[in-house]
Parts: C-alpha cells; structure tokens; sequence
C-alpha cells in the first residue's frame, strides 16, 4: 500500500491490481462529506467530493466510524478514544473516558441523543447519554469484539 494525500491507497488482485482507496467510514454532516481510511486522518469535501482536504486541528487519525448528534459529529477511533467536532470539523477533541475501557473504538452510532459504541478486545458496548461525557457499559462485556459493522437507519 502507499499513501497519496491523505488516504492510504491499495493495489488488490480483485479489480486486477489497480490502486484504489480503502474508505472506512463516510458520512455527510452540515454542508461538508467527511471521510476516513481508518489509518491516517479525516479529510472533508464541500463541493460534494470534487475534491478533499484535511479536517481541522486535532482531526482524529485512526478513524473506524463516524455518529452525528446535534451540530457534534463524533469518531469512533482504533485507539479506543472518542474524538468530536462541534465546528464542522476545524478542531477536534476528545470526549471523556469516564467509565469507556477496552483496546478500539470501533463503531459508533446515534439514536436520538444517545451514543452507542462498540469498543473491540475486552471492551464490549457503551452508551453515553451527554455528549461522550460518560460512557456506561451495556453488555457483551465476556464475548470480545474485533470486528464490528454498524448501519444506521
């Protein structure tokens, strides 16, 4: 694999070795399309995908999945922390790790106001009801996640 700006680009045997890129996760949020690899950082379009640029200071790398609520937009990212935006993407930080453990944020969703997220190695699921101030776990604690899919709907 190499990287070309800010996505990492892979050669693959199935579409007879082209470079393509491998997006993790893609949502559109505000007036912008965030999108990340899952390996180096978050990069945006506002021209509807014309073309990419970094996301702001802080823009978490690492990025497994993407959950709005409200005007914060929040990443799951693989070393196990929860990073938000509430200025469609110029700073990031993160949320607290007040009662999250585990190896990798994997997945993240929303319903209502609720953050759910699936966290891989001991960490199992978590739900935070303010904003990733506090997470409390919700189950499947005993059987361990690495591999984790959410869809919203």
């Amino acid at each position: 694999s190499r990287r070309k700006g800010r996505i990492a680009f892979h050669r693959s045997a199935a579409n007879g070795g082209k470079t393509t890129a491998c997006i993790f996760a893609l949502t559109y949020f505000g007036s912008a399309l965030f999108a990340t690899d899952g390996w180096t950082n978050v990069i945006t379009s506002t021209n509807g995908g014309t073309s990419w640029a970094n996301s702001g200071t802080g823009a978490p790398g690492g990025t497994m999945s993407f959950a709005a609520i409200g005007s914060n937009l929040f990443a799951g990212t693989d070393g196990g922390a929860v990073r938000f935006t509430a200025n469609g993407g110029s700073t990031w930080a993160h949320t607290d790790y007040s009662g999250l453990y585990g190896d990798n944020a994997l997945g993240i969703t929303a319903f209502g106001t609720t953050l759910y997220l699936a966290v891989a190695g001991p960490g199992g699921m978590f739900k935070s009801k303010d904003n990733g101030a506090t997470w409390t776990a919700i189950g499947l604690a005993s059987q361990p996640n690495y591999c984790v899919l959410i869809s919203t709907f």
